[in-house]
């Protein structure tokens, strides 16, 4: 019901031609890999996934604060904030990124190097970890 809604959408706004609906993928990053900048205005997302898988493919966020991974690209300065209900903000955040590719390079390489530490090879790692502790403390390791 929503896909019947929104594909006429775009045309009915003359954008018919930048909009595609392209359904479920199984490689959806090769999408992700050729945008200028991600942007998540939502207005709830306690982990905020698409955040950190836009990063991990070097591209710039824009999102709220209610994204959970919005701490994780500011820090990195990969990322702007917004206020949730503050269209001015994020269309001033969004064109200033898209006029300037030099600052968005460098959001991008910074992004890539902070999302290292999600990656799955670390994730193991840690759980692994907190798996020994857990046995370490009950005197089994």
């Amino acid at each position: 019901p929503v896909e019947r809604r929104l594909i006429p959408r775009p045309d009915s706004l003359g954008l018919g031609e930048r909009v595609h609906f392209v359904g479920g993928l199984d490689d959806p990053e090769r999408f992700v890999a050729v945008a200028d900048l991600l942007v998540l205005p939502t207005r709830h997302d306690p982990w905020g996934i698409p955040l950190i898988e836009a990063m991990a493919a070097g591209i710039p966020v824009v999102t709220t604060e209610f994204a959970g991974a919005a701490t994780v690209a500011v820090e990195a300065g990969a990322g702007v904030v917004v206020p949730a209900r503050s269209p001015r903000a994020l269309s001033e955040s969004i064109g200033r990124l898209l006029a300037d590719p030099d600052e968005r390079r460098a959001m991008g390489e910074r992004a890539w190097r902070a999302v290292k530490p999600f990656g799955l090879k670390a994730h193991v790692e840690a759980v692994l970890a907190m798996y020994e502790r857990a046995l370490a403390a009950k005197g089994r390791a």
